[in-house]
C-alpha cells in the first residue's frame, strides 16, 4: 500500500478484513473512538494518483443509495447532518452534539456598534483649530520684548476684550486663532511704533456644550471641544440605541435649522465623514431607523443592517455583509402583512429579493466540497499534502506515499482527526460537569460528614480545573498486528506514519519519568524499577500501555512493545472518596484521549 523507492509494499496492508479488538477494562474507551478499527468489504482499489505540479488528485466521490450501490451525482439525504452554525464541520452522532445554538436576534449588534465603546468619549482635543473663533474665557499668552518688555496670560472677558497695560483693551471676540496675533500686533503698534517684538498664542479654548438627543442611550447636554466631531458627542451620550436608533440618518441642527445630515455607513464602509465645526448649543438628533434586517451565518459581520428606503434588495445587503466564498443559499424568515413566511433562495435569487423590515436572513452553504485535504506526517519522501475527492479511503492515499524503509514504522499508522478530538472533548466535559455537580450537591448525615464533603468538593473542583485544560488528541486507531484497516477520510485528516523506535517512555505515577531502551527480557516491574519505582499515589494494578499506533490498553491486555509508552495511573481511595468510581472513570477517559495521567 506504500511505495518505497518504487517498490509497492501492498503486501504489508493487503488484508483489509476486520480486526476484532480485544476487550478492555473500561468500555468507555470504545465510546471515545480511540480503540476502534475500521474495515472495508471492498477489494483493494487500484486507483492511482494523478501527479500534478503541486498537488495530487485521486478518487471519485459518490453517494451510497438505499440499495448500497454507488450513485455518483445523486443526492440521497437532503442536507443530512447540516449544521448552519458550523457548516464546514462534520455531522456528529447524537451523543456528541453540544447544546442547541439559538440566535437571539434582539441581541445582534447593529452594524457599526463598535464605534461607541468609549474610545471617542475618553478623548478631548486640546490643540486649537486655526479656524477657531475666540470666546469669553479663553486664555491668551502675550509676550513683548525690545523697547517694551511684558509677559502675561490674559483671559478674554465677557465683553470679548483682553487688557494689556499701556495698550488698553483689545477686542478679540470672534477673531480666528490664525488671525489673533495680527489683531493684537495691530493694537500694540499704535502705541509702540518700533523696536517691539511680539509673541501671541491661544493657550486654551473654552469648551462648548452640544445637545445630543433622539434615539441615543443617554440624551443630554455634553461638553467638548470645537474640534470634536459628531462621533465624539454620540459616544459621550452612550452611543446610538441598538434597537431603535438610526446609523443612517443623523442630523445636526443650529438655531432650529438642519445644517448637516450624516450617514455613518459612509464612514464605516468608505471612511467618509463630514468635517465641520460644531458650535455652542448645536443639537445632534439621531432618528429612528427605517428598515433593518438581521443577517447571520456565513458572513464576516453578523449584525443588524439598516436601510433608509423600502426599495432595497438583497444585493444591497450583500454589498455590506461580505459573504463567504462558499455561500450558496439564503434562508429568509419574516412577516409581511402580519403573515409569517419562510423563503429558501439561491444566492442569485436573493440578489433580487426585496427586503422587508425585521427580515431574518441566514447565509448558508449547501454545496458539498468536491475535494478534501489530507496530510501525511512522518519519514516520507515527496509530497505530504494530498487533495482527494470525497469518499476517498485511507488505502488510496497510502498507496501513493513513498516512505523511508529504514526509519518508517509502516505497521503502526494512525490518524489524527478533528471531529474525534471534539467528540472526546464533549465526553470529558460532560463527565466533569456531572462529577462537579454531584460533589457540590452531595448530602451529609452529620456535621462531621458535612465538613468532609466540603473538603472533598474543593479537591474535586481543583481536579476539574486541571482536567479541563487537557486537549484530546483525536487519534483513530487503524492498524494492529501489522495490518492497516481502511476507512473513508475526512477533510483535515492527518495520517501519521510513526518513526521506528526502541525507546520506552515511562510516565504517570512513578518516582522519575524516564525513557528506557526496549529490552525483550524486561518485565513491567523491570521498567518501573528503572524510574525509581512507583510513587505513593500510584495504582499498581492499573498501568496503561500506549502503542506506537495509538492503541491504548491495560498492560495485561497489551504487551509492552518497542516505541510504546507506559502510563502508571493514580490511585483514588474508594474508602474515603465518595465519588471514587466516577473520578477513576474520568481519569481513564483523559488518559485515553490525551495519553496523560491527571491525578486527583
Amino acid at each position: 500500500m506504500f511505495c518505497s523507492d518504487g517498490a509497492n509494499l501492498v503486501k504489508i496492508m493487503k488484508n483489509l478484513t476486520f480486526y476484532k479488538y480485544s476487550k478492555f477494562i473500561f468500555p468507555l474507551f470504545l465510546m471515545l473512538g480511540t480503540g476502534l478499527f475500521f474495515s472495508s468489504a471492498q477489494a483493494e482499489s487500484k486507483k492511482e494518483l494523478d501527479v500534478q505540479q503541486t498537488t495530487y488528485t485521486i478518487g471519485n466521490g459518490g453517494v451510497i443509495g438505499s440499495s448500497g450501490d454507488a450513485q455518483s451525482g445523486q443526492q440521497v439525504f437532503a442536507d443530512a447532518g447540516y449544521d448552519p452554525f458550523n457548516p464546514n464541520g462534520s455531522a456528529k452522532p447524537a451523543w456528541a452534539q453540544g447544546a442547541y445554538q439559538y440566535v437571539e436576534f434582539n441581541k445582534l449588534e447593529p452594524f457599526g456598534s463598535e464605534l461607541f465603546k468609549g474610545n471617542f468619549a475618553g478623548t478631548f482635543q486640546t490643540d486649537v483649530n486655526p479656524d477657531y473663533r475666540v470666546n469669553p474665557g479663553d486664555r491668551i499668552v502675550v509676550r513683548m520684548w525690545g523697547a517694551k518688555t511684558y509677559e502675561d496670560v490674559l483671559t478674554v472677558d465677557l465683553q470679548g476684550n483682553v487688557f494689556i497695560p499701556e495698550i488698553g483693551p483689545v477686542k478679540v471676540l470672534g477673531t480666528s486663532a490664525s488671525a489673533l496675533v495680527g489683531t493684537i500686533k495691530s493694537a500694540v503698534s499704535k502705541v509702540f511704533t518700533s523696536n517691539v517684538e511680539l509673541y501671541v498664542n491661544l493657550q486654551s479654548s473654552q469648551p462648548i456644550a452640544v445637545f445630543v438627543t433622539g434615539k441615543v442611550k443617554n440624551p443630554g447636554r455634553y461638553a467638548g471641544s470645537q474640534n470634536d466631531n459628531v462621533l465624539s458627542y454620540l459616544d459621550r451620550a452612550g452611543g446610538i440605541d441598538p434597537m431603535l436608533g438610526s446609523y443612517r440618518t443623523i442630523t445636526v441642527k443650529r438655531n432650529g435649522q438642519i445644517i448637516k445630515t450624516i450617514d455613518l455607513y459612509k464612514f464605516l464602509v468608505n471612511g467618509e465623514i463630514p468635517i465641520f465645526d460644531l458650535k455652542e448649543n448645536d443639537v445632534i438628533v439621531v432618528s429612528q431607523k427605517f428598515l433593518a434586517v438581521s443577517a447571520y451565518g456565513l458572513i464576516k459581520k453578523p449584525a443588524t443592517y439598516e436601510f433608509t428606503e423600502a426599495s432595497h434588495t438583497g444585493r444591497d445587503l450583500l454589498n455590506l455583509t461580505g459573504v463567504g466564498a462558499n455561500v450558496s443559499h439564503v434562508q429568509v424568515t419574516g412577516t409581511v402583512a402580519n403573515v409569517p413566511f419562510n423563503k429558501y433562495l439561491s444566492i442569485q435569487e436573493f440578489s433580487g429579493y426585496r427586503l422587508n423590515p425585521d427580515d431574518r436572513i441566514m447565509f448558508i452553504s449547501d454545496s458539498q466540497k468536491g475535494s478534501i485535504l489530507a496530510s501525511v506526517i512522518g519519514p516520507i519522501k515527496g509530497k505530504s499534502r494530498f487533495i482527494v475527492s470525497n469518499g476517498t479511503k485511507l488505502a488510496d492515499v497510502l498507496r501513493n506515499v513513498r516512505v523511508d524503509d529504514s526509519v518508517a514504522d509502516v505497521k503502526s499508522v494512525y490518524i489524527r482527526r478533528k471531529s474525534v478530538a471534539e467528540q472526546q472533548r464533549i465526553v470529558i466535559a460532560d463527565a466533569l460537569r456531572r462529577l462537579e455537580q454531584s460533589s457540590l450537591t452531595a448530602e451529609s448525615s452529620s456535621v462531621d460528614e458535612a465538613s468532609i464533603r466540603v473538603k472533598e468538593a474543593e479537591l474535586i473542583q481543583n481536579f476539574v480545573k486541571r482536567a479541563q485544560s487537557v486537549e484530546p488528541d483525536g487519534i483513530v486507531v487503524v492498524s494492529s498486528r501489522g495490518t492497516v484497516k481502511d476507512l473513508v477520510l475526512e477533510d483535515g485528516d492527518e495520517i501519521i506514519i510513526p518513526q521506528k523506535s526502541n525507546v520506552i517512555q515511562i510516565g504517570g505515577e512513578v518516582m522519575m519519568p524516564k525513557a528506557v531502551v526496549y529490552d525483550p527480557n524486561y518485565t513491567l516491574k523491570d521498567y518501573i524499577s528503572e524510574t525509581g519505582g512507583y510513587s505513593l499515589r500510584a495504582d499498581e494494578d492499573n498501568v496503561l500501555v500506549v502503542l506506537a499506533n495509538g492503541q491504548v490498553g491495560n498492560v495485561e491486555n497489551l504487551s509492552i512493545q518497542p516505541g510504546c509508552r507506559i502510563i502508571v495511573m493514580p490511585k483514588v481511595d474508594s474508602k474515603t472518596m465518595q465519588f471514587a468510581k466516577d473520578i477513576m472513570q474520568i481519569i481513564y477517559q483523559i488518559a485515553v484521549a490525551t495519553k496523560v495521567a491527571v491525578s486527583l
